[in-house]
């Protein structure tokens, strides 16, 4: 899980998605072992987990950060009718400004 988490920082979305997956096979492993834990066991394992999770970064961050880098490829003038172009033909962009409270 950490491993997953660790990959994806400073990275596109694209980045976090595969860091999501490299993430799920740490819990799917976890989810696994879970029930044969002692008390304690489980207690410092919650507190690890917890502790990684504390350190993911917000959906806002990703899409800023996809922002600039679209920018800094494809320059502003490309980006910006792409952005124009998605925007107009977005059936879900009601959806994607609820995802994204903070941009």
């Amino acid at each position: 899980m950490h491993f997953g988490q660790a990959s994806a920082r400073g990275g596109l979305i694209i980045d976090k998605l595969v860091g999501v997956a490299v993430e799920n096979i740490g819990i799917e492993r976890l989810t696994r072992v879970v029930s044969q834990l002692s008390t304690q066991s489980c207690r410092a394992t919650t507190a690890v987990v917890e502790e990684i999770d504390s350190h993911n970064d917000v959906a806002a961050v990703y899409l800023k950060r996809d922002r600039k880098w679209a920018k800094a490829t494809y320059g502003v003038n490309d980006w910006i009718r792409a952005a124009w172009i998605y925007k107009s033909l977005n059936r879900f962009a009601k959806t994607i400004r609820h995802f994204r409270p903070g941009c």
